[in-house]
């Protein structure tokens, strides 16, 4: 790619804490860099992003027509003609790129990692692979296969009306998914999971996605199993616990008055507090502990609490 071309993915954007100097406008502390992190090899100079504070050059970004240096938390440089993989990682908000020797990870803190990610795929035609997270999967594969659904990928598939408007009423739940809080996130994308793959399976398809979504499925289920056991074991101690409460065990009474302390709890602070203080404070209670607030409701229900 040419130095022209380059500059087409280049602008202030590009630059989250610096500043983008273009070729035609490289101040004097390009010395500075190119004596830091730079080489003697450095051909035709595209741009040079400045992120150091006294804008010295000391931490920054080299774009050449060939190559890449910088100086950021670590130095580092590489031809574009020996990136093997770029990938991206939502989750965490980094993105990695590997070279024939080395793996460089790239976050926010300086540059546009998605603008520079953008630009080293057009530059060595390679595709951004996405590092996701199982639940980001769902969000992922889903509209890939109502996509193929619609471009009609799948061979011999007669959508009904009713058919098409399950499909947009997906697009609608994934788009109504993006503004819940995270937990609340998780249980309505396994929710989706398992929607679209019995929309699927009644349309008789098969896939690799689809074959990706069948095995999130398991791994949900494995985990709420799971999650289902030790929540069980819980109130089978607290079932316990509470027994021997009500028969005035002393030795349950001490442990219980204990654990409030531990936890934070004062019997005497919960008198005379309204509904919505006391919700509050369950909910306080919750994200201190990562108690989730449906499995306490669920427990309050059982013992009329």
């Amino acid at each position: 790619m040419n130095k022209e071309q380059i500059l087409t993915f280049l602008n202030n954007d590009f630059v989250t804490n610096g500043v983008i100097y273009f070729n035609d406008n490289i101040p004097s502390q390009i010395g500075n860099a190119i004596y830091l992190y730079g080489d003697s090899d450095i051909l035709e100079l595209v741009a040079f992003i400045d992120n150091s504070k006294e804008l010295d050059g000391s931490k920054g970004m080299i774009i050449t027509t060939n190559k890449v240096y910088f100086q950021f938390d670590i130095k580092g440089c590489f031809k574009y003609d020996n990136i093997t993989k770029i990938e991206l990682e939502n989750s965490k908000s980094l993105a990695y790129i590997t070279t024939d020797i080395c793996k460089y990870c790239f976050d926010n803190s300086f540059i546009n990692k998605n603008k520079f990610i953008e630009l080293l795929a057009a530059i060595t035609d390679l595709d951004v692979k996405m590092i996701l997270t199982s639940h980001e999967k769902v969000a992922y594969y889903i509209p890939i296969i109502l996509e193929d659904i619609i471009n009609d990928e799948y061979e011999d598939i007669i959508l009904t009306n009713q058919d098409q408007q399950k499909i947009k009423d997906f697009y609608h739940d994934l788009e109504l998914i993006k503004k819940l809080d995270p937990e609340n996130q998780l249980l309505e994308l396994e929710l989706l999971c398992n929607q679209a793959l019995d929309f699927f399976n009644a349309l008789d398809l098969d896939s690799e996605e689809i074959d990706v979504l069948l095995e999130l499925q398991k791994e949900f289920n494995e985990k709420n199993k799971q999650d289902e056991q030790i929540f069980k074991g819980a109130e089978k101690y607290y079932d316990d616990m509470i027994h021997k409460y009500q028969e005035g065990n002393p030795d349950t009474l001490n442990l219980i008055k204990g654990m409030m302390k531990t936890l934070g709890i004062n019997e005497e602070e919960l008198k005379g507090k309204s509904p919505a203080e006391l919700n509050q404070y369950i909910e306080d209670l919750c994200t201190r502990f990562g108690v989730s607030k449906s499995q306490i409701e669920k427990l309050s229900k059982k013992f009329n609490l």
